[in-house]
């Protein structure tokens, strides 16, 4: 089994559970959508991030993060500041990163001993106006596509510009019968 995808450290969970515990933090989960997809989508439009789509259905938001789902599949996270006062300022509305959830016809085993869908992921973050890629899954072809790129911390792998990465990216869809932006 290969995975790009990043296991978080261990006693991480513990230590923001802890600090939840002592400094009262209020675990909150709504599910009402947000009310800016229409501006949001134009901006994923404008850089080349896949729009939430109309068939897709809001899940929940849970600390700044919110998930949609088509079906039962999670296709896209978004990942929104808490400081909504500032997106007035800044040219991408309070949305810090966000992820699209591609899934293949692999199946593979997780940390848990369960299975889980061949995955690509593609994540943008918007302070540095750059996208990454994820793969987990056992297909050489697709290992050896993102091979190619550069390993960046826990962000996944990139190439030298947005459009390498892309490529890279639409290349692998290509694999599952998908297109990146539908």
């Amino acid at each position: 089994m290969y995975s790009t995808l990043k296991p978080a450290a261990p006693g991480k969970l513990g230590l923001v559970l802890w600090l939840c515990l002592m400094g009262g933090c209020q675990h909150s989960v709504d599910t009402t959508p947000p009310g800016d997809v229409q501006t949001t989508n134009a901006v994923r439009k404008r850089i080349g991030v896949r729009e939430i789509l109309p068939s897709w259905s809001f899940y929940l938001r849970e600390f700044g993060c919110e998930k949609w789902k088509h079906g039962d599949r999670l296709c896209k996270i978004v990942q929104r500041t808490h400081h909504e006062s500032e997106s007035e300022e800044k040219e991408y509305p309070d949305i810090v990163w966000e992820e699209d959830y591609y899934y293949g016809p692999g199946k593979l085993n997780d940390p848990d001993g369960d299975y889980m869908d061949e995955q690509v992921i593609v994540h943008f973050e918007y302070g540095q106006s750059r996208f990454f890629l994820s793969y987990a899954g056992e297909n050489p072809r697709l290992i050896s596509l993102i091979h190619g790129l550069t390993p960046v911390h826990e962000s996944g792998y990139a190439g030298q510009s947005n459009k390498d990465t892309l490529a890279v990216a639409d290349e692998m869809l290509k694999e599952f019968g998908l297109t990146r932006l539908e």
